[in-house]
């Protein structure tokens, strides 16, 4: 029983944080209870039926708060366009279809997708000025990988350099979105609020 309780303990860590702070030591004494009551395989079965349930909907939850929305929006756009290019490098022709859901997401959320890149703190200037730096860094990497792979062969298989191609730009082009929006904000929290003469 202790081994089902630890185990169970360590899923409970799916949860979201904040969930499992509020949470998480009554679902593991009400596991427990479940285990002595009616037995570890039909404890089991309900503990398996719950979090395969619930997990999903909280860490969405957490994905779609309005405070963190985009970036999740960000981070799907992007994970869609580059397992689509890939699949279809690899000569997977329908992954195609996910860089066409990744850019109908994007023009569904433009709004959404276009206010979270207007840096309007100091501190949001500073954290859209850095992530433009990290991105030139990883389009750089990416060009060095690319180098590196195809270097010594004596043609360039063209699926593999147009994926290359295609994840240096698209790098690239974040950066250069990134750097304009957070030159484009204020240094400080002063800038741009109009004065009383």
């Amino acid at each position: 029983m202790v081994a089902s309780t630890s185990v169970y303990r360590a899923l409970v860590r799916l949860y979201p944080r904040q969930f499992r702070d509020h949470y998480g030591d009554d679902l593991v004494l009400h596991f427990t209870d479940l285990v002595h009551r009616d037995g570890v395989s039909r404890a089991w079965f309900r503990a398996t039926v719950d979090l395969l349930v619930t997990v999903p909907r909280y860490r969405l939850e957490t994905i779609m708060n309005p405070r963190r929305s985009t970036t999740g929006i960000v981070l799907l756009v992007a994970v869609l366009a580059l397992a689509g290019l890939f699949g279809y490098f690899a000569g997977f022709a329908p992954a195609l279809l996910l860089v066409v859901i990744s850019i109908g997401l994007a023009v569904a959320e433009r709004g959404r997708l276009a206010s979270s890149l207007r840096a309007s703190t100091p501190s949001r200037r500073r954290h859209l000025l850095v992530t433009s730096g990290l991105l030139v860094l990883a389009s750089l990497a990416s060009l060095y990988v690319g180098f590196a792979d195809l270097d010594g062969r004596d043609h360039w298989p063209a699926g593999r350099v147009l994926f290359y191609n295609a994840l240096f730009f698209t790098l690239l082009i974040a950066a250069l979105i990134c750097g304009v929006m957070g030159l484009r904000a204020p240094r400080s929290s002063q800038e741009g609020v109009p004065t009383a003469a």
